[in-house]
């Protein structure tokens, strides 16, 4: 994910199969685990908050310290899903669609964004807390030469 805001959120690399999740990370919208965030939610079942989180969740949420984001590449397939009915008619698509997903550079900044069979393109980061979406396709990690073994 591209957004400055996530740099101090752990991050996971995405894999092919992934159930993810839109998930509110510092006021932004990024990418989780479906499991992360079950077992965010298992761990927060004690119902007790100590007297920091009390007075530091309303700034950090709690669930956003510790629920990882997951780093998506450019180029990566997904299947959206639960996409909401304003969404469906603004794009021209489905509850269900496949999407790519894009780096949009605009000004001076960039940011993640899906785009829908039809060109149109949206941005992650206005995408619904909680909408599913599965990684269908992952391109492949660029090959990095190594020193020790160029050709002359």
């Amino acid at each position: 994910m591209s957004d400055d805001s996530l740099r101090s959120v752990p991050t996971s690399r995405a894999h092919e199969g992934d159930d993810l999740v839109c998930y509110r990370f510092h006021g932004t919208v990024a990418f989780a685990r479906t499991a992360d965030i079950q077992e965010e939610d298992r761990s927060d079942c004690d119902g007790h908050e100590s007297f920091w989180s009390t007075l530091t969740d309303p700034f950090f949420p709690h669930s956003s310290r510790t629920v990882p984001t997951v780093c998506v590449p450019p180029g990566t397939r997904l299947m959206l899903m639960d996409i909401t009915e304003d969404l469906q008619e603004a794009m021209g698509v489905g509850r269900i669609v496949e999407v790519s997903l894009t780096l949009v550079h605009e000004n001076e900044s960039s940011y993640d964004a899906v785009r829908f069979p039809n060109g149109c393109e949206f941005p992650v980061r206005g995408l619904r807390p909680g909408q599913r979406v599965r990684v269908l396709w992952l391109p492949p990690e660029p090959v990095v030469p190594d020193a020790h073994h160029r050709h002359e």
